[in-house]
């Protein structure tokens, strides 16, 4: 076979595979008993991983070595199995070799020449990358990430739905529910605003409510019910096994039936489940799936009635009830197409991308820590992005805020610019803002040079507000900026989240700023496209030169190596003071400067990396000190570093009291 597609759909209960010849797709039996779904389990077995019904087997006899949904483990670094700590990327590799494997057998042996592989649409950049990872591990090459929604609809509602028009996908798997609105384009299907989903929520969680359930009645006051909930011996264990199983099958059963008997192993008796008393324990469960999507549809600008199709995926949603509520609240009777557990794989084996226009999308790297102790209370970040086209510029910030809905995060903006002299507002008006619901305000303002014209796009997104603005003359650079979700923790750090597509001709500033209220420290992260012809010694001078150019004393100057690992790029220490990037030579200067409130102290030290120069500029008091643990705030990431990745290099610099080893003077406790 000269060329063929791989799709994965690594799902948290169950794996699906489709092998692609043309138009000619075949679902791959990874399990070698006529059954297109391999349980995602892994268990491992010495050294080795073993994956599907074999380690579902196997898991009755050592339980500490194995995990049934290793999915809802991506984005933590390592889980226990065996009492060793076995990282998530290496479980997730296992499940992705075993599908790789037989699909090559199906397909004469040859490698793929195209491998699909399918994520939750909700999922950031830090999970996506543990998948590719994985993929690596696994042997599979040209790789490429679909998410579920739009693989699902390529494949149940490609024919029928025409160029232009809408459709919602409804997606309730073994362990996630997602929504997702999509638009009909001439290339296929992409997504038409922001994705609403649970994680956790689906099969795996309505398995615990019916045992749960099962427990209330007789068979749960008996001393056998406690031994196979919580088995200690090898026989109680396997009972363990097998009741649930019997559980899984009597839910899927009660889809057709409106009874089923199970049998309860070790207990040795029946018990009778009712698809009524199934509706009661998942009622609750339903109608958030439904508020989400309700949610979902509006954040797309559209209502119900204008979808062309609601479309049932995942093998939750096959439960009567879901179709009904769906049909009741959206007054739309829902479509299913084939085995809903398939059609993810189905659709991503004949999904194809848009073409690409050539712009490259530029991330940023830049991060802060912001739950030391130093900077807990008190503390603000903002994150800002420039984006420059010779004379058009545009920019982005980020925000904290605490306002409850958008038109009071923007009254104060607002106010701010009606004070200015010449200001006159031409409208301002609900506009869809980097994929959510915001607002859009046009105006003017009298200068120097005559009456220049503003746009300016407002955004509340994970509790902080965006605003995005450019003179009407350069508008088009406002559409180049984009917004990704945080990938790392959000209660320790902050990412500057903003991407930018980029032309040929477009460069960016990206600036990150950490301050502590009251205190008058403050961390400033920056970094630049070093103009052509630029050396970094140049450029570091250039950068220090602005500060005596606006009236800093120049103080201390030296150059020092940074140090640090080749994993992780961070900021930490350089001897006595930080690091940037591993190895990359820094030059650290010293300024002062004497205002009203006192003289302040300011050190920056600045290195060029990948071709983009980067500063980290430290402001405090003078004789306060403690520049090591305040620059330390700042981080630059290394962009091939999993999220996973960085969480365990950061959480081990915490365990050696990184940042928190040389407390500031007069701050007890830092």
């Amino acid at each position: 076979m000269a060329s063929w597609t791989l799709a994965i759909d690594f799902g948290t209960t169950y794996t699906v595979g489709v092998v692609a010849r043309g138009s000619d797709l075949q679902l791959i039996d990874a399990e070698a008993d006529g059954s297109s779904r391999m349980p995602s389990a892994v268990f491992l077995d010495h050294d080795d991983l073993v994956v599907g019904r074999a380690a579902v087997h196997q898991a009755a006899f050592a339980p500490d070595r194995f995990e049934p949904t290793p999915k809802r483990w991506v984005g933590k670094p390592e889980m226990p199995l065996g009492g060793r700590y076995v990282p998530i990327v290496e479980l997730v590799g296992a499940v992705l070799r075993r599908v790789g494997d037989e699909a090559r057998k199906v397909a004469g042996g040859t490698p793929a020449t195209r491998v699909v592989l399918t994520h939750p649409a909700e999922w950031a950049e830090g999970r996506c990358t543990v998948l590719l990872e994985a993929a690596g591990l696994a042997g599979l090459d040209h790789v490429e990430l679909v998410p579920e929604p739009v693989s699902a609809a390529a494949h149940i509602a490609g024919i029928r739905i025409r160029t232009g028009e809408h459709v919602a996908v409804y997606d309730f798997g073994g362990g996630t529910f997602d929504a997702a609105v999509l638009l009909r384009t001439p290339e296929g299907f992409e997504l038409a605003g922001p994705t609403g989903g649970c994680d956790p929520l689906g099969g795996e969680d309505i398995d615990r409510r019916i045992i749960e359930y099962l427990g209330t009645g007789p068979i749960g006051q008996s001393d056998e019910w406690a031994a196979l909930r919580n088995p200690a011996d090898e026989r109680w264990r396997l009972a363990s096994v097998q009741f649930r199983d019997e559980v899984r099958q009597a839910k899927e059963q009660l889809s057709f039936k409106e009874t089923w008997q199970l049998w309860v192993p070790g207990l040795e008796r029946k018990v009778m489940l009712a698809r009524s008393e199934l509706n009661e324990l998942i009622e609750r469960d339903v109608e958030r799936t439904l508020d989400i999507l309700e949610a979902t549809i509006d954040a797309a600008g559209i209502t119900a009635r204008d979808l062309a199709g609601i479309f049932l995926v995942g093998g939750s949603s096959r439960i009567p009830l879901v179709a009904d509520r769906v049909w009741s609240r959206f007054e739309r009777q829902p479509g299913v197409q084939g085995d809903p557990k398939t059609v993810v794989a189905l659709g991503a084996a004949t999904w194809r991308p848009r073409q690409d226009s050539g712009a490259r999308v530029f991330r940023s790297r830049l991060a802060m820590v912001r739950t030391t102790a130093f900077l807990r209370t008190g503390a603000a970040a903002y994150a800002y992005v420039t984006v420059l086209e010779g004379d058009a510029r545009a920019s982005a910030s980020d925000e904290p805020t605490d306002a409850r809905s958008l038109d009071e995060a923007v009254a104060g903006r607002g106010g701010e610019l009606k004070g200015r002299a010449g200001y006159v507002e031409s409208s301002f008006s609900p506009a869809e803002v980097l994929g959510a619901a915001g607002l859009e305000r046009t105006f003017s303002i009298e200068g120097d040079n005559g009456r220049t014209a503003f746009v300016e796009r407002y955004a509340l997104i994970d509790g902080r507000l965006i605003t995005l603005t450019a003179r009407d003359s350069s508008s088009h650079l406002l559409d180049t900026i984009g917004y990704r979700r945080p990938e790392l923790p959000t209660d320790r750090f902050t990412e500057m989240c903003f991407t930018v597509e980029q032309g040929d001709a477009v460069s960016v500033q990206e600036r990150m700023v950490l301050v502590s209220g009251g205190t008058g420290h403050r961390i400033i992260a920056e970094g630049f496209d070093l103009p052509p012809g630029t050396t970094p010694d140049l450029w570091a001078q250039q950068r220090s030169a602005s500060y005596v150019d606006n009236g800093w004393e120049k103080g201390a100057e030296r150059s020092g190596r940074i140090l640090g690992r080749p994993q992780v790029a961070a900021s930490g220490g350089m001897g006595d003071v930080a690091r940037l990037l591993d190895g990359v030579p820094a030059a650290v200067r010293t300024f002062r400067q004497v205002g009203s409130t006192g003289a302040l102290v300011t050190r920056v030290w600045t290195a060029v990396v990948d071709d983009r120069g980067y500063s980290v500029v430290v402001t405090l008091p003078e004789g306060a000190g403690g520049f090591k643990p305040l620059a330390g705030h700042a981080l630059l990431t290394a962009p091939a570093t999993s999220a996973g990745q960085l969480a365990r290099e950061l959480t081990d610099r915490f365990k050696r009291g990184w940042l928190q080893s040389s407390p500031l003077p007069g701050r007890p406790g830092s």
